[in-house]
C-alpha cells in the first residue's frame, strides 16, 4: 500500500501528539511535524506532503496566512485547519484561501478520519 505524507503544523505539543497518535493508528502515513508556521512552510516545500493539518492560531504567522501562502505556491495543497471553537471567522478566511476542511479541538477521531479519507 502506498504511504501518504502528512505534515502536522501546530505550536501546541499536546495537539501535535494527538494528531500524531491519530495518524499512526491509520498506519498508512509518514508523519512530519512543525512547531510554527515558518517551520511548517520550510517543511512543506521540502517534503511536499499529501495532507496538512494546520493550527489556525500560531505566533508570528498564523495558519490563515500560511494557508494563503501555500495555496498560492501549491494550488493542489490539501490543508485541514485545526481550530478552537471560538475561531469561526478565521476558519472561514482559511477556507476562502483554499483550506479544504477544518476540525475543532478537541477533535473526534471518527470525524477526522472521514475528512482525511474524503480528501485523499
Amino acid at each position: 500500500m502506498q504511504r501518504n505524507k502528512v505534515l502536522i503544523i501546530d505550536d501546541s505539543a499536546v495537539t501535535r501528539k494527538s494528531l500524531r497518535d491519530f495518524f499512526q493508528k491509520l498506519a498508512r502515513f509518514d508523519i512530519y511535524e512543525a512547531e510554527s508556521a515558518e517551520e511548517g512552510y520550510v517543511a512543506y516545500r521540502k517534503i511536499i506532503p499529501d495532507i496538512v493539518t494546520m493550527d489556525i492560531t500560531m505566533k508570528e504567522m498564523n495558519g490563515v496566512e500560511l494557508t494563503r501562502k501555500l495555496i498560492e505556491e501549491y494550488p493542489s495543497a490539501i490543508i485541514i485547519m485545526v481550530s478552537a471553537s471560538d475561531q469561526q471567522e478565521l476558519v472561514v478566511q482559511a477556507l476562502k484561501f483554499g483550506a479544504k476542511n477544518y476540525i475543532i479541538k478537541p477533535f473526534d477521531d471518527d470525524k477526522l478520519s472521514a475528512i482525511v479519507n474524503s480528501l485523499i
